[in-house]
C-alpha cells in the first residue's frame, strides 16, 4: 500500500475501509479539510484529535511524509513526548465514477 515504505518494524497494524457514494474528486476536499490544508505538502504538521473510548484526551501531532494528490496522505508522529511511533495513511481508490473506497 501507498506509505508502507514509511513504516519501521511495526508492532501492530490495522486497516479499515469504507465505501463512500461519491467520486474521489468530491471526497478528497473533505479528507484534507479534516486533516490538513487543502493542498497538503510534505513537512506540514497536522494535529488530529485523540480519544480513548468515549473520552477526548487532546490531540496528536503528525507530520505529512508523503502525498499523492487526490489519492493519499501519509502522516507520521512528530518526534514529541508521545511514546509511540505511528504512521497514519488516508488512501482513496476510485471505484467506478461515483464511488470511492477510503
Amino acid at each position: 500500500m501507498f506509505g508502507d515504505g514509511r513504516v519501521h518494524d511495526p508492532v501492530a497494524q490495522t486497516t479499515a475501509g469504507e465505501w463512500i457514494d461519491a467520486s474521489v474528486d468530491e471526497v478528497w476536499p473533505h479528507v484534507t479539510a479534516r486533516t490538513c490544508t487543502a493542498a497538503p505538502a510534505i513537512g506540514d504538521v497536522v494535529r488530529l484529535p485523540l480519544s480513548i473510548g468515549p473520552w477526548d484526551v487532546g490531540s496528536v501531532a503528525l507530520t505529512v511524509v508523503d502525498v499523492a494528490e487526490r489519492r493519499a496522505v501519509v502522516m507520521r508522529t512528530a518526534r514529541t513526548p508521545i511514546p509511540v511511533d505511528a504512521t497514519f495513511a488516508l488512501l482513496l481508490e476510485s471505484r467506478w465514477e461515483d464511488r470511492t473506497r477510503l
